[in-house]
């Protein structure tokens, strides 16, 4: 006998301390007809009214009765994206930035313009990209510097400071991109008209962080949209992930990518990359349609400043995190009508038991409120029902867009959709606790506009100051450059009255020793040398012969002057004439200087620390003569060769190298030339020679004797021995008798 099981209890739904709840709105779209004159089965009776009549082929066309549905707002199908997103989403953005969670879920049959609403186009964009919109609108000027806020792996978000957000985006700079496998395509939605809302009341004492993830369930799997993962061939799919509880009994995906992003750009970059990898086919019913739940979830992280408003408290418990998750869930399928097989077939099996087990949770929420008793939520049938938990717990507000083809067609399957909907009409979900800022801080309110208000005026005080030094600068460049163009004129001018001088005084000696003036034509004539072609230039030397004489008179005519001075010389200053005579007889005198070179004083290449154990290689070729002079080539240990061989350089105590050289001088004596050099080993086992010194050896014949009387030839001038007689050795300018007498002899 088997034995019997006990029933499992019931479990004990703990009372929620808030009393207020709030139901789950739901609204209804209507998707314009694709062809005008096909059959309908909906319309849109008011604002919040729609009416469901069976059409011909239904077969409930019989009693053709008409079922009236209300929802919270009813969208016919002239509705704009932009009206759609106001009454919807829009409430929405406003919780997430105030710190409250919200689900937004498209649900309808396939082909019923679902992820139209959610993504939109890039000319018209859905509830998704004007959700980004609205947010950046309203938090640029809060935003907190990138990568402040970090994930810590486990739901949570840990604080840093602003050093090392700003050394973790160096990191991040210089990573090496990885090449992508195929082109993102954001060039249509970065030319999209943006969303200009902008919400008012953002807190302005709180620097705000925007992540986002995306991921989809496909075949009751978690898959990352947006992760780098690489293809696993064998499982013919990427690594799926697991749903985790955090501390605070948060469901969420473990180990899912939070991207940071600072503009919509990049958020809608990323949203691309995501729908690339998106499961989607081909049927009968819909060319694109969708094979997965996805999920779009964008966090919103934020946290108070300093008491100076300068930067971020890093206290992690200060921080406030909020979520808003867009969901575009797949529509059922008949297959039937669909005609899926094989592969689709079991995604349409999929996707149908995941939309059934939402509805059961539904149902069992609804149950639970309306009979007040405590009813098991069936939440873990479904990946999409046990992350959903959360929401439905009470910790976020909940909004679904019911989607609705009006072709008659598709009847049997909006009565479904419309019991569904209506059933979650009656779901009241308990209404968040609103998040309170601790009084313990007593942080002063508004000290992030102090700050920024201050950070302006210094800015708009150094940009003061800084045109004020500009001027300063500009007004001082400009007088030096006055005073240097005054200078540069000065100059010029006297220049110009140096040649005025020096010419007037050339044309004045030319005059005193009585040489013609150049004529006009001479001086035209030499100016125009260089453009007077090869056969005028015998005439321009000629011409130029009397510029030579004149410049010959001008020095013979200084000559003249300053003897004169010396001649007129007074007796005071007759010692001084007889220096000069001294002078000018020395300097006659003199004995033609020798070219001989002064002693050095230091050999620069003399090295006082030369290992003495270096082996010389002497290199002296056959045809060399033996060496006569008294100063020989002396090396301690050497080894002289005639012909040089490799393994005489390749030897491992061999450091040096010299190599004698002859060759006849100018005067025919013989003259030795030793090249010195290290010998250094080459990296290929070899060696080489660095030359660095060169030594002379040179014999030369003794100069001759000069003699040091006067020649005949080189006799002075009478009239020049005269003018030096004049100054007697007396020092005075008289002739002086022995002059006298020999002038009478």
């Amino acid at each position: 006998m088997r034995p019997v099981r006990p029933k499992t209890p019931r479990k004990t739904v703990p009372k929620s301390k808030a009393s207020a709840k709030d139901p789950i709105l739901v609204y209804c779209r209507i998707r314009p007809l694709e062809n005008s004159f096909d059959q309908v089965c909906i319309k849109a009776k008011d604002d919040t009214t729609v009416a469901l009549f069976p059409p011909d082929i239904s077969q409930n066309a019989k009693s053709f009765k008409e079922i009236h549905y209300t929802f919270q707002y009813v969208f016919p199908e002239a509705t704009t994206q932009k009206e759609l997103f106001e009454n919807v989403a829009y409430p929405l953005v406003q919780d997430l930035l105030n710190g409250s969670n919200g689900l937004l879920f498209t649900y309808g049959i396939t082909s019923s313009g679902k992820t139209y609403t959610m993504a939109g186009t890039p000319q018209d964009g859905g509830l998704l990209p004007r959700t980004l919109d609205v947010i950046f609108n309203s938090i640029k000027d809060y935003q907190a510097v990138k990568y402040v806020f970090k994930p810590d792996k486990l739901n949570g978000f840990d604080v840093q400071s602003r050093n090392e957000a700003l050394f973790d985006q160096q990191k991040e700079i210089c990573k090496t991109p990885k090449t992508p496998k195929r082109r993102e395509n954001v060039g249509e939605w970065s030319q999209r008209i943006a969303d200009s809302t902008i919400i008012d009341d953002v807190c302005p004492d709180m620097n705000y962080a925007v992540f986002i993830s995306y991921v989809e369930i496909y075949n009751n799997y978690i898959y990352d949209l947006l992760e780098d993962a690489t293809f696993d061939p064998k499982r013919k799919n990427f690594n799926s992930k697991m749903l985790r509880e955090d501390s605070a009994h948060n469901m969420y995906v473990f180990g899912v990518v939070e991207n940071e992003v600072k503009t919509v750009d990049e958020a809608l970059t990323l949203f691309c990359k995501g729908q690339q990898k998106r499961k989607v086919a081909n049927t009968a019913l819909n060319t694109e349609s969708s094979r997965s739940h996805s999920i779009f979830t964008i966090r919103v992280v934020q946290a108070p400043l300093d008491p100076q408003g300068a930067e971020i408290l890093q206290d992690k418990d200060q921080i406030i995190i909020s979520q808003l998750s867009l969901v575009d869930l797949a529509g059922s399928e008949r297959p039937l009508r669909t005609r899926n097989t094989g592969q689709k077939l079991r995604e349409a099996g999929n996707i149908n038991n995941s939309l059934m087990a939402l509805r059961n949770c539904i149902e069992a929420l609804r149950d639970s409120q309306t009979q007040a008793c405590s009813k098991m939520i069936p939440y873990r049938e479904s990946k999409l029902t046990h992350l959903f938990k959360t929401y439905f717990e009470g910790e976020g507000k909940i909004r679904m867009v019911v989607c609705v083809n009006p072709r008659a067609d598709d009847y049997d399957e909006i009565v479904h959709v419309m019991k569904f909907a209506e059933k979650t009409r009656d779901v009241l979900i308990s209404r968040p606790t609103p998040i309170s800022t601790p009084i313990s801080l007593a942080l002063k309110p508004g000290r992030g506009n102090i700050y920024k208000e201050a950070v302006k005026r210094a800015k708009e005080q150094g940009a003061t100051e800084k045109d004020r030094l500009k001027r300063i600068m500009e007004r001082r460049l400009a007088a030096k450059q006055a005073e240097l163009e005054r200078k540069m004129c000065l100059t010029d001018e006297k220049f110009r009255q140096l040649r005025e001088i020096l010419n007037a005084d050339d044309w004045e000696y030319i005059g005193d020793v009585g040489v013609p003036p150049i004529p006009p034509s001479v001086t035209s004539t030499a100016t125009s040398e260089s453009s007077a072609p090869e056969s005028h230039r015998p005439k321009r030397r000629s011409l130029d012969e009397p510029l030579a004489s004149n410049a010959k008179f001008s020095k013979t005519k200084s000559e003249l002057d300053f003897r004169s001075t010396r001649h007129n010389t007074p007796q005071s200053s007759q010692q001084a004439s007889k220096n000069e005579f001294d002078d000018l007889f020395a300097k006659e005198n003199k004995p033609p200087s020798s070219s001989q070179r002064s002693v050095a004083i230091a050999n620069l290449r003399h090295r006082r620390s030369q290992s003495s154990s270096g082996v010389w290689i002497e290199h002296k070729p056959l045809e060399n003569l033996p060496l006569t002079t008294v100063l020989q080539p002396t090396m301690k240990k050497k080894k002289s060769v005639s012909k040089l061989n490799v393994k005489d350089v390749t030897s491992a105590d061999v450091s040096k190298y010299v190599l004698q050289h002859q060759e006849q001088d100018s005067q025919g004596e013989v003259e030795t030339q030793l090249y010195k050099g290290d010998v250094i080993p080459s990296a290929g086992g070899g060696a080489q020679v660095v030359f660095n010194d060169v030594e002379k050896l040179r014999q030369e014949s003794p100069p001759t004797s000069y003699n040091l009387r006067k020649r005949s030839g080189d006799s002075v001038p009478l009239r020049e021995v005269e003018d030096r007689c004049t100054v007697s050795v007396e020092c005075h300018g008289y002739p002086s008798k022995i002059l006298k007498k020999k002038r009478s002899n």
